[in-house]
């Protein structure tokens, strides 16, 4: 259970990701899990994220799993693309780093690497990709 208490508590806080809250972008209106976004996109601000791989070692009784995650971040931009990219992949690693421990269900949260990518053709969406590892504990075969 521990894994799904983890998945759920980041699917709500990047549905938290949102003007109101002090975001730049409304992304936490289109949250999705696992889901690619076309390589032409043309929907409303939104995110996705993925739970790709674990990774498991035993410590003392215990399974210390280290998580792989990514969110994908797409929204069009405005006006000033160095300005709009850079501030959506900031809002991204900023709801991240909000609790490291996602309420008490995880040990630590560590940043991996992060891309960006400006569609050239349309309405120029920016797509911004930041890659995490949850680590956390559970008992011997638990989930």
């Amino acid at each position: 259970m521990a894994r799904e208490e983890i998945l759920r508590a980041v699917k709500a806080r990047l549905e938290s990701m949102t003007t109101a809250n002090g975001y730049g972008v409304d992304l936490g209106l289109n949250v999705h899990y696992f889901q690619d976004f076309p390589e032409v996109y043309d929907g409303p601000p939104a995110l996705a994220f993925f739970d790709e791989e674990e990774e498991n070692a035993e410590v003392g009784y215990q399974q210390e799993r280290r998580l792989k995650m990514r969110v994908d971040a797409v929204a069009y931009i405005q006006s000033d693309a160095i300005a709009e990219s850079c501030g959506l992949l900031s809002d991204v690693i900023r709801a991240i780093g909000v609790d490291r421990q996602w309420g008490g269900h995880a040990l630590n949260t560590t940043l991996g690497t992060n891309e960006k990518h400006i569609e050239a053709m349309g309405r120029r969406a920016c797509r911004v990709t930041q890659e995490f590892e949850i680590v956390y504990r559970v008992g011997p075969f638990e989930s």
